[in-house]
């Protein structure tokens, strides 16, 4: 039976809302990160502990959302001592990590399915709905 567990960052009027630090993380679960900031701390920091929890054996999957969109974008060329999005999905897509990449907000920024980091993939709203209802925790960043 497959555990689910969902890492979700929300932009609530323009700010996004932390509800908290992640309890429970010894517990097996699969966890969803939706990420709406883009390039910013809020971001890499979502994504080190996406990696950290895919590391240790847990199911991660990331949808990037809005301003977050970019963050999956190949060929990400970064001044030095600035996060590399890219390697940093890379390391999760490496750890059995899946991430969906909002449709719409690509379609927006005028990003392809080609312009896409691999191992992600162009997604959806109902996608997001589905992982959010299988959830058995949802952690706000």
């Amino acid at each position: 039976k497959c555990k689910l567990k969902v890492l979700q960052d929300v932009v609530r009027r323009g700010a996004c809302r932390n509800t908290g630090p992640a309890r429970n993380l010894q517990a097996r679960r699969r966890r969803v990160g939706t990420f709406a900031r883009g390039r910013t701390a809020r971001s890499y920091n979502g994504l080190r502990l996406a990696y950290a929890l895919a590391k240790s054996g847990d199911r991660v999957s990331i949808f990037l959302i809005g301003d977050a969109a970019p963050c999956a974008v190949r060929g990400q060329k970064v001044p030095s001592g600035y996060y590399n999005m890219e390697v940093m999905l890379h390391n999760v897509v490496r750890q059995n990590g899946i991430v969906g990449v909002c449709g719409s907000c690509m379609d927006a920024r005028g990003m392809t399915d080609e312009h896409l980091v691999e191992g992600t993939h162009r997604s959806s709203m109902d996608e997001l709905r589905d992982w959010s209802k299988l959830a058995d925790k949802v952690l706000v960043f």
